[in-house]
């Protein structure tokens, strides 16, 4: 019989609801290429310290709120704060450009820029 690790079922399970870090952080791999190891690793954390981060609602959007909850998050969970604050950034901005490119009608030639990675 396989046991499932309650906090890492709740984890993958966050990642498809935009109020828990799981999502962002979600987007923001799937933008890097990362796997949840690679993720960790990025964050400076285990895998299962990884899988708590997960559960954390996403930070608020205005500066003092957000710049207190990733200080909490940080100091909770011992992650480090810029690789952090990175994700979040990135995953926000994934998900305003997908749901952009999904509202603009075909016509309008909406056009996405891309950059080459060292």
């Amino acid at each position: 019989m396989t046991t499932i690790d309650p906090v890492a079922f709740a984890a993958e399970r966050a990642a498809s609801r935009p109020a828990f870090l799981a999502f962002a952080l979600a987007e923001y791999a799937a933008v890097e290429g990362l796997d949840a190891a690679a993720l960790a690793a990025r964050l400076g954390c285990t895998a299962d310290v990884l899988n708590s981060v997960r559960l954390c609602l996403t930070p608020p959007a205005d500066p003092d709120g957000f710049r207190e909850a990733v200080g909490r998050i940080c100091d909770q969970f011992g992650v480090h704060r810029e690789p952090l604050v990175a994700a979040v950034e990135c995953g926000r901005m994934a998900t305003a450009v997908r749901a952009a490119v999904a509202e603009a009608p075909a016509e309008a030639g909406f056009v996405l820029a891309a950059r080459d990675r060292p």
